[in-house]
């Protein structure tokens, strides 16, 4: 059976997918798997075993592909509501499946249109609702991502030229993207949290993931905490920052792509989420050391501020999770 799974989105998106690359992979042995993703997130998904190809496009690029895209299936699975991908979807499969869309052209353009669920669920097993009809159920719900032996080398030398040592490093990412900035967690709370935690573990070192919009962040906290601060921020591709984030001891950071590799790549961590988005939904599953931090607010409000979530209530996240790391992990208590 030839699959093709189109999910041209951002980068946690792209991962919520991954349990269904695998489950296809482990129930479909004989069959192969190809994926169309974002061509910005190709990278995301490289290595990843069960993947046969990646075809990575954009909304520009997508007539073109519909037309010399030549490979033909005999299963589609498209996630979202665009047109365009539900056309390449019918033009490149015999059997197609997605979700029951707005209109009934978009429905025409699928064979198995599945019924969106009508209460709120983990946006992991919304995405295997999917696998249904074609009779594929797996209680695997982790996140994946391959990080090379090359990748992992470059990584250690370049924290190595930054001066970080082997007592502890923290990952920092200190904000979402500009579109949800309403994630983001305020200066002022990651700085009373770097405070605490070096008031526990006087010997960690921290490092600031993210994009540009973090530098500024990076710089401010280094001037805070001189000689703890670490920038990555605006620094490194997509896969070099996953293979830097490797090799941390404990990953810190708001609902945004990061925290998804974090949470594909198993580290031990403590991820903040914004009522509006849930971590019960969104963070990570099967992941043995995982802190989830909510919102205090009962009620969904876009509007409400993250700073309501106070450094307290992280550091406490931090100090249950450190009980239940591993004994020879350095925020262990009995490596104090």
């Amino acid at each position: 059976m030839r699959v093709l799974v189109i999910n041209v989105a951002r980068i946690g998106d792209t991962l919520l997918s991954t349990p269904v690359i695998t489950a296809l992979h482990q129930q479909l042995p004989e069959g192969t798997v190809d994926v169309v993703v974002h061509s910005g997130r190709k990278s995301v998904l490289e290595h990843l075993p069960g993947i046969r190809k990646l075809i990575g496009l954009t909304p520009k690029q997508l007539w073109w592909k519909r037309i010399f895209f030549k490979e033909k299936y005999d299963i589609a699975i498209v996630y979202g509501n665009d047109q365009s991908l539900l056309k390449l979807a019918r033009k490149k499969a015999t059997y197609t499946i997605g979700f029951k869309q707005n209109d009934e052209r978009s429905n025409r353009l699928l064979d198995c249109a599945v019924p969106k669920p009508n209460q709120l669920m983990h946006a992991v097993h919304e995405r295997l609702l999917l696998l249904a009809p074609l009779d594929i159920q797996t209680d695997k719900l982790e996140l994946s991502y391959v990080v090379t032996p090359k990748e992992t080398a470059w990584a250690e030398q370049w924290l190595m030229r930054q001066g970080v040592h082997q007592v502890g490093l923290v990952g920092l990412q200190m904000a979402s993207f500009p579109t949800k900035s309403y994630r983001d967690w305020p200066f002022e709370r990651f700085s009373e949290l770097v405070s605490g935690m070096l008031t526990r573990w006087p010997d960690l070192q921290f490092i600031v993931l993210g994009d540009k919009q973090s530098v500024q962040r990076a710089h401010d906290l280094s001037v805070a905490y001189p000689g703890k601060i670490i920038s990555a921020a605006g620094k490194l591709s997509l896969r070099k920052s996953a293979a830097v984030m490797s090799h941390l001891s404990l990953y810190i950071g708001v609902d945004t792509g990061p925290t998804h590799l974090a949470g594909a790549m198993k580290i031990p961590m403590v991820s903040m989420y914004h009522c509006f988005h849930r971590g019960e939904f969104l963070a990570p599953l099967q992941h043995p050391y995982l802190e989830v931090v909510e919102h205090p607010a009962l009620i969904a409000r876009r509007e409400a501020p993250m700073a309501e979530l106070s450094a307290s209530l992280v550091i406490n996240a931090v100090e249950r999770l450190s009980h239940r790391l591993p004994a020879n992990h350095p925020m262990h208590p009995e490596q104090e």
